[in-house]
């Protein structure tokens, strides 16, 4: 059963880099780049500093992320979802890295510091959470519920600490980060 916890963590952890990789290769190909950089351009400019906003905003995308590790946790035909999660999670991060880097060359980096640090927590937190949920569903282990319970709060944790980060620091960091980056 370790074993098989071990290969779904891997598994998971894959997913998110071949996403990475995935959504930068996509971004470097996109057609329609002037417009895609001219949007983000202006997005900076106009970033929106509201912190109640933003932390609704990360709250309800970490639910979205939640509900899918729950569900591919839980129920045996969904077990894909965690994993589908985790390449789209990486695809998304990987098109947003890229677009910031080709627009603003290596000061993109700046902009980008806040996602590298939720993805530090969040990425190895759901790839835990996803592959040890995945295998105590395949192995029907007997105390699932209660353990279950027990990573479910654990994990609700950890986003709600993202959800504050994203909402709360990020923001203030990416205009302070752009003040550098646009020019006046």
């Amino acid at each position: 059963m370790k074993k098989l916890w071990k290969t779904l963590f891997f598994l998971l952890i894959f997913l998110y880099v071949a996403g990475v990789l995935a959504g930068a290769v996509w971004e470097v190909h996109a057609p329609n780049q002037n417009g895609l950089y001219r949007y983000l351009s202006e997005g900076i400019k106009c970033y929106e500093t509201n912190t109640v906003s933003g932390i609704k905003a990360a709250a309800t995308e970490n639910l979205k992320f939640l509900l899918i590790l729950v569900a591919g946790g839980i129920i045996k035909p969904l077990l894909w979802l965690p994993c589908a999660a985790m390449l789209i999670k990486g695809y998304l991060t990987g098109f947003s890295v890229m677009a910031a880097l080709r627009l603003y060359g290596l000061k993109g980096c700046l902009l980008c510091i806040a996602n590298f640090l939720s993805a530090a927590v969040i990425v190895p937190a759901a790839a835990y959470y996803g592959s040890v949920n995945m295998t105590r569903t395949v192995s029907c282990e007997r105390n699932y519920y209660k353990n279950f319970l027990i990573a479910t709060f654990f994990l609700i944790a950890i986003f709600c600490a993202d959800a504050l980060i994203k909402g709360a620091l990020s923001p203030i960091f990416v205009k302070w980060a752009s003040g550098m980056i646009l020019p006046r």
